[in-house]
């Protein structure tokens, strides 16, 4: 189930962020207790109605804040869960206005539990509407006349 907050339902974003080579030279010569840093976050994901999501370890004993360092393109992500596309929108103009961050991504995501819902809604508009697109194989797209197409090919009609 998307997260709720007061009975306002949350949307989920995976937060994908790399920082500047200056920024991780600051970082590395006067690392900063990673307390502080989060109560910062925590202080402006508050004030747009957005949180950290707390994820669960796999042996279930321990809650981990869904912010982790990474290798490759990106330096950290981090689930975050805010009440809009507004206050989400807010968070990643606010933190792209710092010189340190090269790049921040903001992908929506949801709880499988609802992609399976989505799921459910979207066979049933497909069957209910007989939808298909082209490169398909449905008889909406050829026509109730046509032969079946052979391997990719689009089937001929006779009249």
């Amino acid at each position: 189930m998307l997260g709720k907050s007061g009975g306002t339902v949350m949307k989920f974003y995976l937060v994908q962020l790399s920082y500047t080579a200056d920024a991780w030279k600051q970082q590395l010569a006067t690392p900063v207790a990673i307390e502080r840093r989060l109560k910062v976050l925590d202080k402006m994901l508050g004030l747009l109605g957005a949180r950290i999501v707390d994820v669960r370890g796999y042996d279930g004993d321990a809650t981990i804040r869904g912010k982790f360092m990474s290798e490759g393109v990106d330096d950290l992500i981090a689930v975050l869960v805010f009440p809009s596309e507004t206050e989400a929108l807010a968070f990643s103009m606010a933190v792209s206005a710092e010189p340190g961050v090269r790049d921040i991504k903001m992908t929506p995501i949801m709880p499988l539990e609802d992609a399976l819902k989505v799921m459910h809604t979207a066979a049933r508009a497909r069957e209910q509407s007989n939808y298909s697109a082209p490169g398909g194989g449905s008889h909406t797209w050829f026509g109730s006349r046509t032969k079946k197409a052979k391997a990719g090919r689009p089937a001929t009609t006779r009249s």
